[in-house]
């Protein structure tokens, strides 16, 4: 064939039934969120530390995991439905499956009774005072999803409240004594990361994706992100005054005080200095350092947790 002729084509195939299904199914998987379900495996888990059983509680922690993943995907779908409309004029959540179409309401309104239906069926395999935490995240996001959403400041306080309770939820599991200092501590740093991200929202060309965005400012935003890292820290550290005793165990719990404030300083960098935050799961994940800082940290949380 020439090469200034054009190539003709034929009309392009019909998507068959087996193709339709499989972008169906594949727009539900991401109506799930997946990719945040590794929020769930970073703080449930420790609720294990303090726990010297880990064989048997490590079904617990299971148990406690799939509470909350199932619990965290139904608040994302209907979040999704809710949030639809607004959606639409954000640049990056108009691509979801509810805001772009692609799932009808009608379909993503039974996949979350499904979930929520998997949240009972769980919470019926304990005692059901065992589940509070997760029963208390639904509640508080049922009211951040109709109408708390839109308050500044109490917006991402509900955020960080609801990974309060997924540490709750995994101490409960494992039968261990949760830590108020600990659970403050999980409160405040994730109050830093999503002021860090309404931080990030400010300078999209477009806000009106996110009502509350009308109380924040830049400056203030600095501040609160300041205030969170500060009680983080300082959190954390009764904590570890809190568990500490002398021997081996005590070296590496103190370490980790001194890894958990390298962690702090580090994210502030990435959103102070390199402009990130956006989406803090993908920021952390996708910073070496964070990274092996935060392997190094949970090695000796888990040795200082085992050694006498």
């Amino acid at each position: 064939m020439d090469v200034l002729t054009p190539e003709i084509r034929g009309p392009r195939p019909p998507a068959t039934a087996a193709t339709t299904a499989r972008e169906k199914a594949a727009d539900l998987w991401r109506l799930l969120r997946p990719q945040q379900w590794v929020k769930n495996v970073f703080v449930v888990p420790i609720g294990m530390l303090g726990v010297t059983a880990w064989n048997t509680a490590a079904l617990d922690l299971a148990w406690a995991l799939a509470l909350f993943i199932a619990g965290s995907s139904a608040v994302y779908v209907v979040n999704d439905i809710i949030d639809r409309d607004a959606d639409r004029l954000h640049p990056v959540k108009r691509s979801r499956p509810v805001a772009s179409g692609r799932v009808p309401v009608s379909a993503a309104v039974v996949l979350a009774v499904a979930l929520l239906a998997g949240v009972g069926l769980l919470m019926a395999l304990r005692p059901i005072v065992d589940s509070w935490p997760v029963v208390a995240y639904l509640l508080l996001n049922v009211g951040y999803s109709f109408g708390l959403k839109r308050i500044a400041v109490l917006d991402i306080a509900i955020v960080a409240g609801g990974f309060a309770l997924r540490y709750l939820q995994g101490s409960i599991a494992a039968e261990g004594e949760p830590s108020v200092l600990l659970a403050a501590s999980v409160f405040a740093a994730c109050m830093m990361f999503a002021a860090g991200k309404r931080r990030h929202e400010i300078g999209l060309a477009d806000t009106r994706h996110r009502s509350a965005l009308a109380g924040y400012s830049v400056p203030f935003l600095d501040q609160l992100i300041g205030l969170a890292a500060v009680t983080t820290l300082l959190t954390y550290a009764l904590h570890v005054n809190e568990i500490f005793s002398p021997g081996a165990s005590g070296v590496f719990v103190l370490l980790s005080a001194v890894l958990v404030a390298g962690l702090v300083v580090r994210y502030l960098q990435l959103v102070l200095v390199k402009r990130q935050g956006g989406d803090p799961s993908k920021d952390i994940a996708s910073d070496r350092v964070t990274i092996v800082v935060g392997i190094v940290t949970g090695v000796c949380l888990v040795v200082g947790t085992v050694l006498p």
